[in-house]
């Protein structure tokens, strides 16, 4: 096939691009040959011109889009919206505390206060590299540069620059124990009366950064503009002592709301940060030379801040032995938000100290371990009776048990209305308020009378929502699990998992058993039971259509059983469809289930070894061999 080569004309130097009939293609007979007299630098000369000429009608097809017709004004607000979209979570969301964090610096990644996102400003880079007049927007549009790029000493002058007067936010995170990226934030912080928000942390495998003196002087400059701090895994080069001085920020933060203190570095109890009027917002973790002060000086503190919501405190509250209750109480008049994490009786102790105005309302992280010596039995009950007031009234309880060799754990999540997804009634981190209790075997027995006494002193007759998640290797009396059961009067919905099927079965069967004719069944309310994570073999399936039976007429007839994530055979499943309606997910095995033995040889017990185990270890064990010590530290 014949090509075509272009004349060139006399108007393409000037810029000019040529309309397609001015183009006069024509013919040649060579293929790939160029014509007799034509040089190498002819060749280069058409290239050129088609190159220009194309990126002019791109130039040309561009300005006739929609998008270009937009007011820069207009693009601006639009490119605002794509950084904000890509900003990184924001540290303060109380769902990172649902899990406590345990003295290993790595546990700070789980709250996710510690990975700053570089999305943020490089989302801003990639919109001011799209076109000449998006750039020239970007560029001169101080807002879309406020997120300061830490890693780059070079980017980062450069968005100081971009920035110009507008409020900005530094995160830096220490990637190594000695960062090339020191100086960045040294120039971050010359800027320091314009920043917004100021995260400093090192990477939990490099705990301890020492800041240099000459960053710890640029701190010490007064900030204005100050809203949220947060320092963590840091430490004080050539400091004999790890406190910060009281001279931070010149003691001149009036717009600070946010405030995080983890690990590393710590506040005097004189600390101007700790009286910032407008505090809403108290994070601290690790400050342990608070332990051996007395409690009036943490009470004092939080007297000084009227407006706060959120208040954390993890390994942080006085223990003082010596110290007397000063009977100060502190009214928490706006606060939503609460999460301890220390011994029990320092926990206690506290909440006596503090008047919260809307306890119902307030999400609640109790996160307490009993002493190895002392009243632990008492501790325990005391615990019970400060948590009843966040917990009165809830409409929806999981009861998380377990009970080993050594150690025992009783994990109760309350909501305030009623949840009946299946998923979130298992999940470990659920629910408004969340009180965890763990203690040694030798002071306090797990049985069920604790669990008994545990839901007495939380007020939990108006239950209607019941989940048990109970593992224990010792079988407990069906008198004893009936005393639990048979003041629920309102349930109207129980999941059971593990071995809670064959407890509740032998339990409903014993009252039955005990009652007499006329009189209501166990859990009279109940009209649905969801099944998780069992085996179901010949015997269960006996006792539950022996139960579902005996409450077929009347008004104590169960409604439906929703079994899922089970061992069961269709034909179990087919005879329990003859008395209720049944949800079945279709699996007669649980692939989690790994040892191939008879559906019927499946024990509670080799349930709670082969499934739960390892689940345990990941969700609880792991955390609580480092968080729960024997001095509360």
């Amino acid at each position: 096939m014949p090509d075509t080569t272009c004349e060139t004309h006399s108007f393409h130097v000037n810029g000019h691009t040529p309309s397609s009939t001015q183009i006069n293609f024509k013919s040649t007979s060579s293929s790939g040959t160029p014509s007799n007299g034509e040089s190498l630098e002819q060749i280069h000369d058409q290239i050129e011109f088609h190159e220009k000429a194309l990126s002019d009608l791109k130039r040309r097809h561009n300005a006739l889009a929609p998008v270009a017709n937009l007011l820069p004004e207009i693009l601006s607000i639009i490119f605002r919206m794509c950084v904000e979209e890509d900003a990184p979570h924001h540290p303060w969301s109380f769902e990172v505390l649902k899990r406590p964090p345990t003295r290993n610096p790595s546990s700070w990644r789980a709250l996710d206060l510690t990975e700053p996102e570089y999305k943020y400003p490089l989302m801003a880079i990639r919109l001011s590299h799209v076109c000449r007049r998006w750039r020239s927007i970007a560029r001169h549009d101080a807002l879309l540069w406020t997120h300061i790029l830490m890693p780059s000493n070079q980017w980062a002058r450069r968005m100081l620059e971009r920035s110009k007067r507008a409020p900005i936010t530094v995160e830096h995170l220490f990637p190594q124990a000695y960062s090339k990226s020191m100086p960045a934030l040294y120039h971050a912080l010359t800027h320091l009366p314009r920043i917004r928000n100021l995260h400093i942390s090192s990477h939990w495998q490099h705990f301890g950064v020492p800041l240099p003196m000459q960053v710890l002087n640029l701190l010490c400059n007064p900030a204005p503009a100050l809203e949220s701090l947060y320092l963590a895994n840091l430490t004080v080069t050539g400091a004999s002592s790890r406190t910060f001085p009281d001279s931070i920020f010149g003691g001149y933060t009036p717009r600070l709301t946010h405030l995080a203190v983890a690990h590393g570095v710590e506040l005097s109890w004189t600390c101007p940060l700790l009286r910032s009027p407008n505090l809403t917002h108290l994070f601290l973790a690790g400050l342990h030379h608070w332990k051996s002060s007395p409690l009036a000086n943490l009470l004092d503190v939080l007297d000084h801040m009227p407006h706060l919501q959120c208040l954390a405190l993890h390994h942080c509250i006085p223990s003082n032995n010596f110290d007397v209750f000063p009977g100060q109480v502190v009214k928490m008049d706006y606060l939503t938000q609460l999460s301890l994490l220390d011994r029990s009786s320092d926990c206690n102790r506290l909440l006596a100290g503090l008047s919260i105005a809307r306890p119902l309302e307030t999400d609640v992280q109790l996160f307490s371990n009993l002493p190895l010596e002392g009243d632990a039995g008492g501790d325990l009950t005391t615990s019970f009776t400060q948590a009843a007031r966040f917990a009165a009234g809830c409409k929806t309880v999981r009861l998380y048990v377990q009970k080993t060799g050594l150690r025992n754990q009783m994990r109760i999540q309350c909501w305030p209305c009623v949840v009946d997804n299946p998923n979130t009634l298992s999940a470990y981190r659920a629910g408004q308020s969340i009180f965890h209790f763990v203690w040694p075997n030798p002071q306090v027995l797990l049985s069920a009378d604790v669990i008994q006494q545990a839901c007495e002193r939380l007020a939990l007759e108006n239950v209607e929502v019941l989940s048990w998640d109970i593992g224990t290797h010792v079988d407990e009396s069906v008198e004893a699990w009936a005393a639990v059961l048979r003041w629920m009067v309102k349930v109207r919905v129980v999941q059971v998992s593990w071995r809670m099927l064959d407890i509740l079965l032998k339990t409903a069967a014993h009252h039955e058993e005990q009652s007499e004719p006329g009189d209501p069944p166990l859990l009279p309310g109940l009209k649905k039971l969801v099944i998780r994570t069992t085996p179901i073999g010949e015997e269960a399936t006996s006792r539950l259509k022996a139960w579902l039976a005996g409450r077929s007429s009347g008004p104590w007839a169960i409604e439906s059983l929703d079994i899922a994530d089970c061992t069961v055979l269709s034909t179990h499943i087919r005879t329990l469809r003859t008395l209720t309606d049944v949800v079945w997910d279709q699996m007669e095995t649980n692939p989690r289930f790994s040892r191939p033995l008879p559906l019927d040889e499946i024990t509670p017990d080799d349930l709670l070894e082969e499934v739960t185990a390892p689940l345990l270890d990941a969700e609880d064990d792991g955390w609580e061999e480092e968080q729960f010590t024997d001095d509360g530290e």
